[in-house]
């Protein structure tokens, strides 16, 4: 007897087998062990996508010479945790590198910095402490000082020797003599400078939001920091008091041809007061705060070697100077200056409405930069100090400043060499801190692939594919809510 066999049947267990096996292909699909989703980039530093996201190529070739930039989000990361296998084809990409991962030694760079401190307003500070009238010359008050020396406030006993109208400021000398300095003197022979540089540079840091409506208090003291060398050069703090800032005489000795450090000083320490007095809430997070002041130095035409050695600082140690930081030190100081900069370049009016916006970190910097995410914010920053492409470029070209020339030290640290080997074995710094970047640079051709703990990297275009000749790429690694890689290449 002959068996019909029903085709209906097993054509429709067939489409079943089909439709499953595709729906396990999809959720184990893209390769190094992630989900099956490209997410959005950036989403806020968070999961991101590619090393086994389904999406992107595992596949680099270039011709001429290439960088990958291995960036930390917000948690610090432990560089010998990432080993490297770069697995090319013909020719051997590995051979004939310089991998000495000695770094240039900052000679004669003296660390100066600001003694301002983040304060916030409250009922006690949030109104001017004294009279908003004016001052007069010869008048005599005590100021409480903070000495960064000691560590300790001490009172000085001052004179007005100064009263501007027009901007409202006032000038006052420590008057006690004993001292290393005489301040009366040194402001006698630098009055017409003071005066002028400060008229102009006040009018133009308040120009788009506004001037005061006090008298603004220049104490000239070395009480800033009594030590014999000092370090902190000046300072605001708003909760000792809101329309006060505080000069060391020292500054007068660092001389820029038409300026000294003392103008520099007094304009940096005058955004903090500003910044203090045009906010419901005071002074922002210092990363953000010791940035507006560093560029508004940079608004009021100044370039002195202070901020270039803060900026030589950061290149040499991109790896542990972090972007985000309530605790500056040099470095911090060139990188926040540098973001700062470009955010003003790319965003009307960035600088302005910062000065005077209540929100803060890094919800202030996605209000600024609208739609964009804050990691896309910080690749492109993390990209643009590596490349700066000297062509008015607001994104990528720092303007007026040559990052890569000798003034800069030939530009941020870069380790010459793709090695098969753990990240800090390639002189990365053991950890790495959070918002920060290392560069490793390839300087011939390559063709192949990328493995970091066996995880083969699939690298997507960024949302900027193409800037200056450069090929632009990047991943986030398996899914690492901490770190991404971006990969440029020629």
């Amino acid at each position: 007897m002959t068996k019909k066999v029903n085709f209906s049947k097993i054509n429709l267990l067939s489409v079943i087998l089909a439709v499953v096996m595709f729906i396990i292909v999809i959720s184990c699909g893209g390769g190094g062990g992630g989900g099956g989703i490209i997410p959005p980039i950036g989403g806020g530093g968070g999961s991101g996508g590619s090393g086994g996201s389904g999406g992107g190529s595992t596949d680099i070739s270039f011709n001429n010479q290439g960088y990958l930039i291995i960036e930390t989000k917000s948690n610090s990361l432990d560089t010998s945790s990432l080993s490297f296998n770069f697995q090319a084809s013909n020719p051997n990409i590995l051979s004939n590198e310089n991998n000495n991962i000695n770094r240039n030694t900052l000679n004669n760079i003296r660390e100066f910095r600001c003694g301002f401190k983040v304060s916030n307003k409250d009922n006690l500070n949030n109104n001017i402490l004294y009279s908003s009238s004016a001052p007069n010359p010869n008048d005599t008050r005590s100021f409480i000082v903070y000495d960064s020396a000691t560590n300790n406030t001490v009172t000085v006993n001052a004179k007005c020797v100064y009263v501007n109208s027009n901007p409202k400021y006032a000038i006052w000398v420590d008057t006690n003599n004993t001292d290393n300095y005489d301040e009366e003197s040194l402001f006698n022979a630098n009055q017409g400078n003071i005066i002028s540089h400060f008229n102009n540079d006040y009018n133009t840091l308040t120009a788009n939001v506004g001037a005061l409506n006090f008298y603004v208090d220049v104490l000239i003291t070395e009480k800033v920091d009594s030590a014999p060398s000092p370090n902190v050069i000046g300072y605001f703090w708003g909760s000792q008091d809101s329309q006060r800032v505080n000069v060391h005489p020292y500054t007068f000795s660092l001389n820029y041809g038409t300026y000294n450090e003392f103008n520099v000083t007094l304009a940096h320490e005058f955004v903090h007061l500003l910044e203090y007095n045009k906010t419901t809430i005071g002074n922002h997070s210092a990363w953000i705060a010791e940035g507006l002041a560093t560029y508004g130095e940079e608004l009021c035409g100044y370039s002195g070697n202070v901020r270039i050695n803060s900026i030589k600082s950061f290149f040499e140690y991109p790896d542990t100077t972090s972007l985000v930081t309530n605790n500056p030190d040099f470095s911090n100081y060139g990188k926040s200056f540098l973001f700062i900069k470009q955010l003003d370049q790319r965003f009307t009016n960035a600088w302005a409405n910062m000065i005077t916006s209540s929100l803060n970190g890094i919800n202030l910097i996605e209000n600024i930069n609208g739609t964009e995410d804050f990691q896309i914010t910080v690749d492109k920053f993390n990209i643009a100090v590596l490349i700066d492409t000297d062509d008015n470029d607001p994104t990528y070209d720092f303007i007026g400043l040559n990052l890569n020339s000798s003034t800069f030290n030939n530009g941020i640290y870069r380790y010459n060499g793709w090695n098969n080997t753990r990240l800090n074995n390639m002189g990365a710094a053991n950890p790495m801190t959070k918002y920060s970047a290392y560069y490793l640079y390839k300087s011939s051709a390559f063709n192949g692939n990328i493995l970091v703990n066996s995880i083969q990297l699939l690298f997507s275009d960024f949302v900027d594919n193409s800037v200056a000749g450069w090929s632009i790429k990047y991943d986030d690694f398996d899914g690492n809510s901490n770190v991404r890689f971006i990969l440029l290449y020629k």
